[in-house]
Parts: structure tokens; sequence; C-alpha cells
């Protein structure tokens, strides 16, 4: 199972854009192929090949950020 992430807000809501899906591109992934539905940004997703993975990530990032506010 392969989990998409957009590099940006790390949400799950990154799709292949709808102009993208002709079968000539799907063999050359571009940057702007990719669109978060969460926050609107385009670009190459992380890609996870299973939940804990994504989960670890996550609690990583936002121990970073609790750490970063921490410091400000």
């Amino acid at each position: 199972m392969d989990i998409k992430v957009c590099t940006r807000c790390f949400g799950k809501g990154v799709k292949r854009h709808p102009n993208h899906d002709k079968a000539e591109v799907d063999y050359f992934p571009l940057i702007m192929d990719w669109v978060c539905e969460d926050c609107g940004y385009k670009g190459i997703p992380i890609v996870f090949y299973s939940k804990e993975d994504y989960e670890r990530f996550i609690s990583i990032m936002e121990s970073n950020k609790s750490d970063r506010d921490k410091e400000n």
C-alpha cells in the first residue's frame, strides 16, 4: 500500500493532476503532475510504503515542530 503525502502540509490528499492523465506522461512523472487537495501545493509527493512508516514520520515532524516552537 503506497501512501502519497504532500511535501508542504504532509496531508494525504495528494492526487494526480487531471490534465496529466495521458499514458505518455505516466512514464515521466513531472513536478506539476501532482496536486495536494488539502493545501493546493503542486509537486512530487513523499511516498510511504506502509502506514507505520507514515505515522512514524508524522510523529517525528510533530516533535521537531514542538521543539522549534519552544525555541521561539
